[in-house]
């Protein structure tokens, strides 16, 4: 006959084992932190249509996600800006919303190392504007 396990030996286990999964839930959460990056961005922008006009200033945030492949937060895009590829010191990204009445575009690119942000918006927030941003981010 086999002895019985005794209560200690039960319990450590049990810990053992709810501190396993706890490891589990934490590195996927750690996943999910890493696939979206929140970019806090200053810099410039400037209306390329109005060549008088200077940069101004702004403050804005971007999202990059890696799992869905987009990137969100140019004034007026309520299109998906896809990220066109990625490699160790580039993401480029771009968006395009086009009908009969309508045009937009933004494309750009993020460079990984600096967090230098370049980016032009075509067609927002009117169908009569170029807009060229110039931007320092942070995670």
């Amino acid at each position: 006959m086999g002895r019985p396990i005794s209560i200690p030996i039960t319990v450590v286990l049990s810990l053992f084992a709810f501190m396993l999964q706890q490891v589990g839930m934490d590195a996927k959460a750690d996943d999910s932190a890493a696939a979206a990056l929140a970019l806090a961005c200053k810099g410039t922008v400037a209306d390329k249509i109005n060549l008088d006009a200077k940069p101004k200033p702004i403050s804005m945030s971007i999202i990059v996600n890696l799992t869905a492949r987009t990137v969100t937060g140019f004034r007026g895009a309520q299109f998906p800006i896809t990220i066109t590829s990625i490699d160790e010191v580039r993401i480029s990204f771009r968006g395009l919303n086009s009908s009969p009445a309508f045009f937009a575009a933004v494309y750009g690119s993020i460079d990984r190392v600096t967090g230098a942000v370049e980016a032009t918006t075509d067609g927002l927030p009117t169908l009569n504007s170029l807009t060229r941003y110039s931007l320092k981010c942070e995670v």
